[in-house]
């Protein structure tokens, strides 16, 4: 009896570890035509609803008012990651980069902390001829890089033992054939999980604001007090100088930020929710924004699926509320303003990215940022992690880690 179940129990792990690696060796590497087929097949019922669920929804080029050129350059990376929300979602290889500009240069800096350089017009006539940028980065995760006059900046997260990790800063002068960066740390405390940090720089505040995230993955009931802890810089949005290492609290209560926009004298953040409630959030000094306490979306494995897990009011429990909500969530990422330049109907408009949603989102607030006016999802088909806007050349830049490509969309 023990040796036929122990065949079984062998039939079985060897079947779900073929289903696996058929996803992450064949499946995800279909072009992406294939895998829709292939969804259809296999899971007959919902794809099919799916497919006749678009009423009223343009694709590129056609969007709502306008026809925008959508490409590709491939990379041709050799960085993969594995993204998805720990045990919560199936986990997805990933190459996860981020895109600065530097004067005719696209700096492309990867999560391992490579950094390379190729010329924009090479990028615009679909070459690839990137050139690496040596740097003194070592054991270290980046999360986000920014190019503020004449340097280079990038947070990340460090491994210094098995059980303890680093919120690092990178700074230097830019050297477009070797970066020689001085590092420094956050603060001295070790954290098992670093997930968010964006950086921008505050004209009006006149330093670096960077935000941090709760170690969301660190506790089994998906909580963690450290956002609603004065004493502690995770889940906030910090103002920070490089040279003196003076840290200010801007805000709190935040779980996951991982789009930061500083511009006309406001801060707009976007925030990873829980299982909805991703968040669109205007930052206003010494406002708490509820996390782990306050959002409108719930747990990936609910404790007690009769019991709400967090407060349904922002306002009502003294937090500041969210701009706009999705309920359920579209993996929300970086958040850019667009210039008036890119079309005449795209005014005064903002956008931003999705990772699991695989869209990017065109959207207009009130003067007063208390509100959405409206919102375009336009569907690229990849996850969306950093974008900019070239005025120059009049177009978007996207970093799209399905494939490790630049996405490019310029108006006709």
């Amino acid at each position: 009896m023990k040796k036929n179940f122990l065949i079984l129990l062998i039939i079985i792990v060897y079947f779900l570890s073929g289903i696996y690696a058929f996803r992450i060796s064949i499946y995800e590497n279909l072009p992406i035509n294939y895998q829709a087929i292939l969804k259809v097949i296999f899971s007959n019922k919902i794809n099919t609803k799916r497919l006749n669920n678009d009423y009223n929804i343009k694709f590129l080029p056609e969007t709502q008012f306008s026809y925008i050129n959508f490409n590709k350059v491939d990379l041709k990376l050799k960085n993969v990651n594995y993204g998805g929300y720990g045990n919560f979602i199936k986990r997805k290889s990933t190459k996860t980069f981020f895109v600065d500009i530097y004067n005719n240069n696209i700096i492309i800096t990867l999560a391992n902390g490579d950094i390379f350089r190729v010329k924009t017009e090479e990028i615009l006539k679909n070459q690839n001829n990137i050139k690496k940028i040596n740097t003194n980065i070592k054991s270290t995760k980046i999360l986000d890089s920014l190019i503020h006059e004449d340097y280079f900046i990038a947070t990340g997260s460090e491994r210094i033992t098995k059980n303890c990790k680093k919120f690092v800063i990178f700074k230097g002068k830019i050297n477009l054939d070797k970066l020689t960066l001085k590092k420094k740390y956050l603060d001295n405390n070790c954290y098992k999980t670093i997930q968010s940090g964006r950086v921008q720089f505050d004209k009006k505040l006149k330093g670096l604001i960077i935000s941090t995230a709760a170690d969301i993955l660190k506790f089994k009931d998906q909580n963690d007090n450290k956002p609603q802890d004065p004493n502690s810089l995770m889940g906030k949005i910090i103002l920070y100088n490089f040279e003196t290492q003076m840290t200010k609290i801007i805000s709190k209560g935040h779980r996951n930020i991982l789009g930061l926009l500083s511009t006309e004298g406001i801060i707009l953040s976007t925030e990873n929710g829980p299982k909805g409630g991703d968040e669109i959030n205007l930052i206003e000094l010494g406002e708490n924004y509820g996390w782990p306490l306050a959002s409108y979306g719930e747990k990936y494995r609910s404790l007690d699926n009769n019991e709400l897990n967090y407060l349904k009011s922002h306002y009502d429990n003294g937090f500041k509320e969210p701009i706009y909500s999705f309920v359920p969530s579209i993996g929300i990422s970086e958040i850019i303003k667009l210039n008036n330049s890119f079309s005449k109907y795209w005014q005064n408009n903002f956008i931003f990215g999705s990772l699991n949603s695989r869209h990017l989102y065109r959207v207009k607030f009130d003067k007063n940022f208390n509100k959405v006016l409206y919102i375009e999802k336009i569907f690229i088909g990849e996850r969306i992690r950093d974008l900019k806007f070239l005025s120059k050349s009049n177009i978007i830049l996207m970093s799209l880690e399905d494939t490790g490509s630049i996405g490019i969309l310029s108006s006709e």
